[in-house]
């Protein structure tokens, strides 16, 4: 609920979060609508997923957690290094 009464849809970040919080949810075709508006508007910011993550979350648990919800949400993942 709160995921959605967020100010800032015109950051990137907020639809990164968005997706992996929607897909957490169980709401699939909310998540993938985010995945569909980061693949479209967002490229780079998808394509260095695991900087921007590495960057914002110190913890390996974590950068996990948080990768394995962007999976859910169908947003294309590397490897782990």
């Amino acid at each position: 609920m709160w995921i959605k009464k967020a100010g800032v849809v015109e950051n990137p970040a907020y639809h990164l979060i968005a997706a992996a919080v929607l897909a957490e949810s169980g709401l699939a075709e909310d998540a993938a609508g985010e995945k569909d508006w980061l693949m479209t508007h967002a490229r780079d910011l998808v394509d260095n997923l695991r900087t921007w993550t590495a960057l914002r979350y110190a913890r390996t648990e974590d950068r996990a957690r948080f990768v394995g919800s962007l999976r859910k949400a169908g947003l294309p993942m590397p490897p782990s290094p």
